[in-house]
């Protein structure tokens, strides 16, 4: 991106961020004010308060003697009870209301203004007090510290130099801290206090409303009140998008300076050493404009006259545009020194001084020691002087004065008396400097010296220089009446001015500007000053915007740059307003191309009194601005749009809109943060409105430009909406004229317009293009561009018109009744223009839509007069082939006639016959051409369509369907097609253009046949004839599809549904809903067989046995294979504890459960013993009757393989057997040889015996393996 645009881009700027950082005269000047300012508010607060806190006391001491008052009765017996008893009741309870009302009133007032002012004061004013005293403890460390390191010797050691300059380094980042701390504390308190101020005065305003039988007069202010505090919500909404940018704003610059100023650890850089050259060489790089330009601070060595003794003192020096100058903190604000041309003086080291990186600056007769703060600082400063003079001499004197004059060969005194620094204002030695009772200027000279910028001839010297400036600075104090004071300004403060001056009505609006607070006023200045804030039609509004930084002679710097032409805005006025930087004018909003600051012409004889003060502050905030005049300031909020992009960010602010006649310039200053920027009024494109309750809406629809901007919302608060945008529009199309009015002109249409803005619209598009500058200026113009919404209700009366205005016909004015719509264009044109591209005598629109449907031998005949309207008729013939193949043509014949010939509106009808579908000679095809005027170069193109029947057939209902359908497809086409001939024309073609290339409406005279091209046609479908058979089916078909479609769309709206009810927070509702169920399913599964289980346990708890167990003990297998053991030896027999331990055994029931073994003996020992077998026995009978079930199985298992076995084998036996029997009944001879008799009857006898043995044994075992099976089943 070029240098032009990137000055186009709105960026914040912190600019008094970037001044804290700098530590410049502008900084402590603008904090100085500020601190005056704070003082000023909190004793008008306290006083407001107090005041408040005494009026709520009275009349809480006057409570009793007011209901002794109210309590008053009339003798009804002496009076008349009808008349003057009612009117005494009517009275009384008037009086009750209206005092109850009045005490209720003053009651609310601690609440509603005391309490939250006084926890304003308690809060926020203390905290701000508190970090101004840190402020000031900083400052003094800093300047102190500073002082000291600055006067070491250069015999000092390296290592305690460095020591100093860590602790110089501590004291700047501790000061550096407190200033950025201030300034956004400065910024935040006041957005609190705007806040604070508007919550407190729209509470009040709401109690006042409730008694508003005895507030009529000030109820017309509601409106007003109410947007005032909408502006306040708007500033809460966009407070916290500022306060992050200020916060990032400080951090960064913060970090960036103490980087810089972060001294060196390296002792070789505190050695003493001397510059690397004494003026024999320039620097490096003379291209670069930070070499040759120069600022900072450097200490000047003064002296004083008794005793005589050498002081330093600390100033902020620049070189800039070929002189040497400084600037200086004063009480009033930052001053200007003497400027000295660089090829008057030479600079070099001062070797010979005792202090380090001095240099002097020397001219013929006077020579200045200056010290730098580093060395690197002072080779810059040598650099800046050397680069700076091969610059001038190198150059063909391209910055001359038009007197000859050279500022690198000047001598000159401030150019602005009111901003120079004498000498008692020189007095600037901060603490830790040693002060002194006179200061003589730091560079003079013997010879005469010429203004730099004013051209004029001053002296040089200190009384010169006074004498010089004595007239201009009384003139300009009687102006501003300076040695006035406000109720809370300091001695700089600027006074009203008096009215009968030139300049009188530009100190009253910088007055009013800063003494809005509701300070008690006497007798008719408190009229004037009310009346002077009620001016909503006018130019400009009655204050000024804040200016970027604010000193006590921000003003001043106003009232001066309103009264004075200046090739170029003083160093002074541009520290006084923008910042110290020299370069701040480079840094401001550039203009854009083709800008020219350096030739100012003057104002108009009759420019409005509002805007001189304004177009003044837009010197100062766009100094680069081209110089055309302001003609209309407003105030707004406003938020931009890029085209989309999703690394772009949202520009926002709120503050003042200045209109120029070829461009708008935004400006804004919230909390701390500057933002300013240019539009081209060419690149605006639609102007639309809205009007709202809390405030009205004007958009700016942009086309492209260096910001990619494509969209600005313009929030107006105060301002009448309707004025503002015809005004606007007014400006924009005045741009747009062939010869545009001069600034006279323009301002005098924008005056004229407030009068007529509700009432008069625009005139048409004829008369607007052939309308001179005088009636421009009459009439002007009141619709949006974009046809905005309507201004709404106005909080402000306005005079009935005496005459009437002819308006042209809107949009709405023709009404195509039993008529449908069937297309519809907007086009950048006026409507007569639009108008002749359709319909004039050069104009084939109509029979190129003719031949692309099929059309040939088309005529167009001319316009003739016809039953008093013009007519014009078109023959052609169409070609088609029918059901039967055969060849046919057709002709018909068409006409158009105009209805309405009007320069807003156009109304053609256009009768066809729709030759191609059946019964056309029943009906005719009407359509309407309707053209409307929007503005200027907007116009809107409808078309309708309707059927005329002469004869009504059966199918009328099929037919008319389907001829509106063709009538709609042929308007879309001749929407199209205007729209490419449009496109062709260009946009804001004037009509005669338009006349130009179509023709006039009834010039010609003969008829025109119009031959296209084959190729014109070879991209359009042409028209084939319909038959009630195809048009019946196609009607079934459409009727099928429409069906399908229904459902589908049906199906496919079902899933839009639940697609968008399936959000993905429901999602997760339902799948966890359905995990709960399921989880609840099988909990409640789980849970029911677990109670069924423990009502089966503790039923068979309750059966006895409660339980079943299969075991075999081993008595019974002893009862079954062998005799008992006790049997077995006689001898046990006898034995007693043999027997008893059998008696113990046998008391013990198997069949009872081993809880229970053992209960019927005392003996606990035994009860033990019985139970430990019992237990014992019945796991080992379990374990055993378990192996006797696995035995089993296993026996089964080896039954089961050998009835398998058996079975295989009686199978393979059987087989055998037969063999067996066919070799015997085969017989022959060799058996018979083999066999004898004897043998053979042997094996007869076996075979019979075996082989009959094995069939019936296996017809035994398949019998009874059949039984099993039909037993299974």
């Amino acid at each position: 991106m070029s240098e032009v645009d990137a000055a186009y881009r709105p960026v914040h700027r912190a600019v008094l961020l970037v001044q804290a950082t700098l530590d410049s005269p502008t900084f402590r000047s603008s904090v100085a004010s500020t601190f005056d300012q704070i003082d000023g508010m909190d004793k008008w607060l306290n006083g407001w308060v107090s005041s408040t806190s005494k009026l709520v006391h009275d009349m809480l001491a006057l409570e009793e003697t007011i209901n002794t008052y109210l309590a008053r009765s009339a003798a009804d017996a002496i009076v008349d009870n009808d008349y003057t008893l009612l009117a005494l009741k009517r009275v009384a309870d008037g009086q009750r209301q209206y005092w109850t009302q009045a005490l209720s009133s003053v009651k609310k007032l601690d609440s509603l203004l005391v309490d939250p002012i006084r926890n304003f004061l308690t809060g926020d004013v203390r905290n701000f007090k508190e970090a101004r005293r840190a402020l000031d403890r900083a400052q003094k460390a800093y300047d102190s510290t500073l002082a000291r390191y600055v006067g070491q010797s250069k015999s000092k050691e390296a290592s305690a130099l460095r020591e100093e300059a860590f602790l110089l380094w501590a004291a700047r980042k501790s000061y550096l801290e407190a200033s950025v701390e201030i300034c956004e504390l400065a910024s935040q308190l006041r957005l609190t206090l705007d806040t604070l101020l508007i919550q407190v005065c729209g509470d009040l305003w709401d109690e006042m409303g409730r008694s508003r039988d005895s507030w009529n007069d000030a109820m017309r202010w509601t409106r007003e009140m109410a947007r005032v505090r909408a502006w306040a919500k708007n500033l809460e909404a966009t407070e916290s998008s500022f306060r992050r940018q200020l916060q990032t704003a400080r951090k960064e610059l913060a970090e960036t300076a103490l980087e810089e100023l972060k001294p060196s650890r390296e002792l070789d850089d505190y050695s003493t050493s001397t510059v690397p050259y004494l003026g024999s060489r320039g620097p490096v790089n003379t291209d670069q404009k930070r070499v040759m330009d120069k600022q900072g601070w450097l200490f000047l060595r003064m002296f004083t006259n008794k005793p005589i003794r050498y002081v330093w003192v600390r100033r902020w020096y620049y070189i800039s545009g070929g002189v040497f100058g400084y600037l200086t903190p004063g009480p009033q604000g930052v001053l200007q020194g003497e400027q000295v041309g660089v090829l008057l003086c030479s600079a070099k080291p001062a070797v010979g001084e005792e202090r380090r990186f001095c240099f002097e600056v020397k001219t013929k007769i006077h020579s200045t020691i200056l010290q730098a703060e580093t060395q690197k600082e002072l080779i810059e400063w040598l650099d800046a002087f050397e680069a700076t003079k091969k610059r001038f001499f190198a150059m063909d004197d391209p910055d001359s004065l038009p007197g000859g004059s050279d500022p690198a060969f000047t001598i000159s005194p401030p150019s602005v008396p009111e901003f120079a620094a004498k000498a008692i204002d020189a007095e600037d030695v901060g603490p830790g400097f040693e002060r002194v009772a006179t200061l003589t200027a730091p560079i003079q000279d013997s010879r005469q010296s010429i203004d730099a910028n004013g051209g004029g001839r001053r002296s040089f010297t200190s009384l010169g220089r006074d004498m010089a400036s004595r007239d201009d600075a009384a003139r300009i104090m009687q102006k501003l009446d300076l040695h006035r004071k406000s109720n809370y300004s300091t001695s700089a403060d600027v006074g009203p001015m008096s009215s009968s001056a030139a300049g009188g009505g530009i100190a009253s609006l910088i007055s009013a500007s800063h003494h809005l607070l509701p300070v008690h006023r006497t007798g008719g200045s408190a009229s004037r000053a009310l009346t002077s804030l009620d001016k909503p039609d006018s130019l400009a509004p009655s204050t000024l915007a804040p200016p970027p930084i604010m000193t006590n002679l921000s003003r001043t710097a106003v009232a001066v740059t309103a009264e004075r032409s200046f090739r170029a805005l003083p160093t002074s006025i541009i520290a006084n307003y923008w910042g110290s930087d020299i370069w701040t004018a480079d840094k401001a909003p550039a203009a854009g191309p083709g800008g020219d600051a350096h030739t100012q012409r003057p104002l108009p004889p009759d420019y409005p009194t509002e805007l001189r003060a304004q177009n003044a502050q837009f010197r100062l905030l766009f100094p680069t601005a081209p110089n055309e005049k302001l003609v209309l300031v407003f105030r707004a909020a406003w938020s931009s749009s890029t085209d989309g992009s999703p690394s772009s960010k949202e520009v926002a602010g709120q503050g003042r809109i200045y209109v120029l006649p070829e461009g708008v310039y935004f400006y804004s200053h919230d909390m701390g943060l500057v933002t300013a920027f240019r539009i081209d009024l060419d690149a605006i494109t639609e102007v639309t409105s809205a009007a709202g309750k809390d405030y009205d809406e004007i958009s700016l629809h942009l086309s492209t430009n260096p910001m990619n901007i494509t969209l600005i919302c313009i929030k107006v608060f105060l301002d009448e909406l309707e004025l503002v945008r015809s005004r606007l529009n007014l400006v924009i199309d005045n741009l747009q004229r062939e010869q545009p009015l001069d600034t006279a002109g323009l301002i005098s249409s924008l005056i004229n317009i407030k009068e007529e803005y509700g009432e008069k619209a625009s005139p048409s598009a004829d008369s607007w293009e052939e309308v001179s500058s005088t009636q421009l200026g009459e009439g002007g113009r009141s619709t949006a561009r974009g046809g905005g919404g309507g201004g709404g209700q106005r909080g402000h009366s306005r005079p009935p018109r005496t005459h009437q205005k002819i308006q042209p016909p809107s949009p709405d004015d023709f009404k195509a009744e039993g008529m449908t719509e069937t297309a519809e264009r907007t086009f950048e044109l006026s409507a007569k223009s639009c108008f002749h591209v359709l319909f004039g005598d050069k104009s084939f629109v109509f029979p190129k839509l003719y031949f692309d449907n099929n059309a040939k031998n088309i005529s167009q005949g001319p316009w003739m007069l016809s039953g008093g309207k013009m007519r014009r008729d078109y023959f052609f013939s169409a070609h088609y082939v029918d059901m039967l193949g055969r060849s046919k043509t057709a002709h018909v014949h068409d006409y158009q006639a105009i209805d309405v010939y009007d320069d807003g509106c156009y109304v053609v009808t256009h009768n066809k016959t729709a030759w191609h579908l059946p019964h056309s000679s029943s009906f005719r095809v009407v359509g309407k051409i309707v053209i409307t005027q929007l503005a200027k170069f907007r116009c809107k193109l409808a078309i309708y369509a309707a059927i005329e029947w002469s004869k009504t057939p059966l199918s009328k209902n099929l037919v008319e369907r389907q001829a509106l359908q063709d009538a709609a497809r042929t308007a879309e086409e001749l929407a199209e097609t205007a729209t490419d001939e449009v496109r062709k024309l260009g946009p804001r073609s004037r009509t005669s253009r338009a006349i130009e290339v179509y023709g006039r409406v009834g010039s010609q005279r003969e008829p025109v046949v119009f031959s296209p091209a084959a190729t014109d046609s070879s991209k359009k479908e042409w028209i084939k004839p319909r038959t009630l058979t195809a048009m019946l089916l196609e009607t079934a078909r459409s009727f099928a599809e429409s069906a399908v479609s229904s459902i589908i769309m049906w199906a496919f709206d079902g899933l839009r549904k639940l697609y968008e009810v399936a959000s993905a927070q429901r999602l997760i509702l339902a799948f966890l809903s359905l995990s709960l169920a399921i989880n609840l399913l099988l909990t409640s599964t789980e849970s029911s067989a677990w109670w069924k289980e423990r009502r089966a346990a503790n039923f068979m708890q309750r059966v006895v046995p409660d339980s079943m167990t299969k075991a075999i003990y081993l008595a019974d297998l002893s009862e079954v294979t062998a005799p008992s053991p006790w049997a077995a030896n006689s001898n046990n027999s006898n034995s007693t504890c043999l027997g008893a331990y059998k008696t113990l055994l046998d008391a013990t029931d198997l069949e009872a459960p081993w809880e229970e073994a053992g209960s019927t003996l005392s003996s606990g020992a035994s009860q033990a013993m019985a139970r430990r077998l019992r237990r014992t026995r019945q796991k080992l009978a379990s374990y055993r009757y378990d192996l006797v079930v696995a035995m089993r199985v296993v026996n089964s298992i080896e039954r089961e393989a050998i009835q398998s076995e058996l079975e295989k084998w009686l199978v393979n036996e059987n087989s055998l057997c037969d063999d067996l029997d066919v070799a015997m009944r085969a017989g022959g001879g060799r058996a018979d040889g083999r066999f004898s008799s004897l043998g053979r009857g042997s094996l007869a006898e076996w075979r019979e015996r075996h082989c009959s043995s094995c069939r019936r044994d296996l017809e035994a075992r398949l019998g009874e393996r059949r039984r099993m099976t039909m037993s299974e089943l």
